[in-house]
């Protein structure tokens, strides 16, 4: 009996909405999220960096939950919310907002500024804007 899950190609079709746009691809069922986020939609901020989920460099939000994309399978995530690194470039006022929370926790900027750790920069921005203006 033939799966109408599956396409004559033995492909999933997963939707889902990554960074506010609904998307839609095809994945075999072995597919990690983070090569389907890259090769097959094109969000390449996301990043495999040691393949076991320790780096951090694949972090994703799904549904907003801070999710390892190199240890979740894409069909994992079919209609689903999905936020990755890209969509934090369309945040008004996001620069200024991560300075500022910068500068209030005395982070160390070099090593949070990088691509890969979204979540916490989200995670400050967030503090901040809960404070937002700074009082003196």
């Amino acid at each position: 009996m033939k799966n109408p899950i599956l396409d004559k190609g033995g492909l999933h079709l997963v939707q889902l909405t990554l960074n506010g746009r609904t998307r839609t691809g095809r994945a075999q069922p072995r597919t990690l999220l983070s090569d389907f986020l890259r090769h097959e939609l094109g969000a390449t901020g996301t990043h495999v960096g040691c393949e076991h989920g320790v780096c951090g460099a694949c972090t994703v939000r799904v549904d907003g939950v801070a999710s390892r994309s190199c240890l979740t399978l894409a069909v994992q995530v079919d209609g689903r919310r999905v936020d990755t690194v890209e969509d934090s470039v369309n945040q008004d006022d996001y620069l200024v907002h991560l300075k500022a929370a910068f500068k209030r926790h005395h982070a160390p900027a070099v090593r949070l500024l990088h691509r890969r750790n979204s979540d916490v920069k989200r995670r400050l921005v967030e503090a901040s804007a809960r404070r937002w203006p700074p009082t003196q």
